[in-house]
């Protein structure tokens, strides 16, 4: 697997590190590197980006929603 480059909010990491209440901070950074790490693999199983269009495309995709 290829190295990639995974983003959180930066204010949810201060306040995760800032507060000791039960906050939903932790959950949302899992969750934002969990979805990246999801897309990246997705990108190189098909072989290409979304709404990328190359010769060396395997697949397509069928198309996503956000959901709770």
């Amino acid at each position: 697997m290829d190295q990639f480059n995974i983003t959180v909010n930066k204010q949810d990491v201060h306040h995760l590190f800032m507060s000791n209440t039960k906050d939903p901070g932790l959950r949302n950074i899992l969750e934002s590197v969990l979805n990246q790490l999801l897309e990246a693999q997705l990108a190189e199983h098909i072989g290409a980006q979304r709404y990328e269009r190359t010769d060396e495309r395997q697949t397509y995709r069928n198309g996503s929603r956000l959901r709770a």
